[in-house]
């Protein structure tokens, strides 16, 4: 298939299924233990999503993968910086606000942390998923422990 899609693909091997095809490489090395690899796969793939404009409505974005993968091997300025590049082309994403949460708060900064579970309880107000609350004892916890800092940050009166 791979080499079908590169022969109709005007960029050659350098195409969706080649993204396809990394992804699942990426997760397969992790779980073999081997994190080197696991990260130069996704990254890879992370790239070439890049190159081809993904369509995040598609499937998730490469580099949203990667920081996944990047926080799981205990990586979360890495994780949050993969993240952060995919928010800046879709800034709505449910899945890499909570991830660049998560990557902020593990890498000891709760003023950014608590910024991004902000966020994503307002693109999901009335949300279900186990995030959303999460997100919302988060901030009410970073509140709490800054004092002012809820008002002073967020602008409130």
């Amino acid at each position: 298939m791979r080499d079908k899609m590169a022969e109709m693909s005007p960029y050659g091997a350098r195409n969706g299924i080649e993204i396809y095809r990394l992804e699942p490489a990426a997760w397969i090395a992790e779980s073999e233990r081997d994190h080197a690899k696991a990260a130069e796969s996704m990254r890879a793939a992370a790239d070439l999503g890049d190159e081809l404009d993904w369509a995040a409505w598609v499937a998730p974005p490469p580099r949203e993968m990667l920081g996944d993968l990047l926080l799981e091997q205990k990586q979360p300025q890495a994780a949050l910086e993969a993240y952060r590049r995919v928010l800046e082309g879709e800034p709505r994403l449910f899945n890499p606000l909570y991830g660049a949460a998560r990557a902020a708060e593990a890498a000891g900064d709760r003023q950014l942390a608590s910024a991004y579970y902000r966020k994503l309880t307002e693109i999901a107000v009335k949300g279900d998923r186990p995030e959303v609350e999460i997100a919302r004892k988060k901030i009410e916890t970073y509140i709490g422990k800054r004092g002012s800092f809820g008002q002073v940050f967020w602008g409130a009166n």
